[in-house]
């Protein structure tokens, strides 16, 4: 009962810090859309993907491999210490490595050069991110805690320092370094966890080993999720393209981080389980995360689809009337990373499968990368969107041929349909109401409650089992009162 309260608990710190990462842009965007104009947005979008790079290579794969280390040896001390130096030691050497060959990327740039400089601190920073070590511990409360007071700082910082376009490097470089300083912050309660383990004690060979096989899929994953923006401004020449692909991406990295959440919480459980072999338990739980994802995530995909015409003007301003249309496109890879992102957090990772389903996510990194090649001549950012909605899909097709073990696919398959069903009945209300309504903020807030009632009305109609399971808890904790 104990582990079940420390997850509810757990769940609880993470949702609240994603609803602080969704309201954020959503307090931002609107006001640095105007302020910048697209194209500024697509030099930080661009050169913001340039530089994931160079993070991604200076962290090899420490912070999925570290937090599988944590979870496994959290009950003691002297291994939990061991595995924590000699993961964080080889990232600080990468780290450096990578700085060389940043310096000698920003010092030969004449375009990007200046906003190359100032990202130096978000490079640095992959020395000092050490969040994988509370996700292991599932100490979710010191990760949220610093993290909203860098959130909230970072808000302040925009709008007393970002005027005008001419701020756009005040603005790349501020946010830079709020991004270091709060990895730095999560450095302070460390002691507590810790022991000293000496040098000579510290085996780095094992440790190097899994870091690579951890890397490769990591490689494959950022590769696809990043080459977009990389692959726009090569192909297209136009920052304005990738200044709309960065705001539809906006929307999708809020609602995949409001529904991924608990794969974030649940997957040092699962380590811990597996470790435990209690496969009974995993498969429940993984039940009840892929039933969470499917009635989330198929109600956020539907629900932007339906009041994306409305939300777009009034949100971006004018000049980003070619959003609109882009996420509609966009919005089922919402749904589609929720169920790759919970198969590979909290079954295929804790049951040390990352090299296996490595295989899936190189193919669908291959796939990305055609399809770009194919489709952004023609579509631009269109068919960048079309790129990594088959991309995502492929890979979950394979995961799930990997998990059959522990996924029941026919109760997928029947929540799936209940839920498409009575999202697409709410979509044709929200279309309507969309041709009958002037963009704005209370008409779209509207849409949204309405939407979400008829979602949740037809879902109580057809009686969805976690919808009955939700509203009996919900009247049990009211009466309990």
């Amino acid at each position: 009962m104990a582990q079940e309260q420390s997850i509810k608990k757990n769940y609880i710190y993470n949702t609240f810090y994603q609803i602080l990462t969704l309201v954020t842009p959503l307090i931002t965007t609107p006001y640095l859309s105007r302020v910048l104009g697209a194209d500024c947005i697509g030099i930080q979008s661009y050169t913001a993907s340039i530089e994931s790079y160079f993070f991604l290579f200076a962290t090899l794969g420490t912070a999925t491999y570290g937090q599988r280390e944590i979870a496994r040896f959290r009950d003691n001390p002297k291994l939990v210490s061991k595995a924590f130096w000699q993961i964080e030691i080889i990232t600080i050497i990468s780290t450096l490595i990578c700085l060389v060959g940043w310096f000698i990327l920003a010092l030969s740039s004449r375009e990007y050069g200046s906003y190359y400089l100032v990202m130096t601190f978000t490079v640095l920073g992959a020395a000092l991110d050490i969040t994988w070590f509370y996700e292991g511990y599932e100490r979710f409360n010191i990760i949220v805690t610093r993290n909203t007071l860098i959130k909230i700082l970072g808000i302040v910082i925009i709008f007393i320092f970002v005027r005008s376009r001419d701020d756009l490097l005040l603005y790349i470089g501020l946010s830079s370094f709020l991004g270091m300083l709060g990895q730095l912050s999560m450095w302070v309660p460390l002691k507590k966890f810790i022991i000293k383990v000496p040098l000579k004690e510290l085996e780095f060979k094992e440790s190097l080993k899994q870091v690579w096989i951890y890397f490769v899929p990591t490689i494959a994953s950022t590769v696809y999720t990043m080459l977009d923006k990389t692959m726009l401004q090569w192909i297209t020449k136009d920052k304005f393209q990738n200044g709309y692909y960065e705001q539809a991406n906006k929307f999708i990295n809020m609602g995949t981080g409001l529904i991924c959440s608990l794969n974030t919480v649940m997957s040092s459980r699962m380590s811990y389980l597996f470790e435990k072999k209690r496969k009974e338990e995993i498969k429940e739980k993984l039940a009840m995360s892929m039933d969470y994802i499917l009635l989330l995530g198929i109600l956020i995909w539907f629900g932007l689809t339906g009041t994306a015409k409305g939300l777009i003007p009034w949100f971006c301003g004018k000049g980003y009337e070619p959003v609109i249309s882009l996420l509609m496109i966009y919005s089922p890879l919402i749904l589609i990373i929720g169920i790759s992102n919970c198969l590979v957090r909290q079954l295929l990772i804790p049951s040390g499968q990352r090299a296996r389903s490595t295989k899936g996510i190189i193919l669908g990194a291959v796939i990305n990368m055609v399809i770009n090649l194919i489709l952004i001549p023609f579509l631009a950012a269109k068919g960048a969107a079309v790129a990594s909605i088959v991309a995502e899909l492929s890979i979950v097709v394979i995961f799930m041929y990997m998990s059959r073990e522990y996924l029941e696919l026919k109760k997928f398959a029947k929540g799936l349909f209940l839920r498409l069903f009575s999202a697409g009945i709410m979509l044709i209300v929200l279309l309507k109401l969309g041709d009958l309504w002037t963009p704005t903020l209370i008409y779209t807030l509207l849409e949204a409650m309405i939407g979400t009632g008829i979602y949740f009305f037809v879902l109580i109609v057809l009686r969805d089992r976690m919808v009955f399971e939700l509203l009996g808890y919900v009247v049990r904790r009211i009466w309990e009162k």
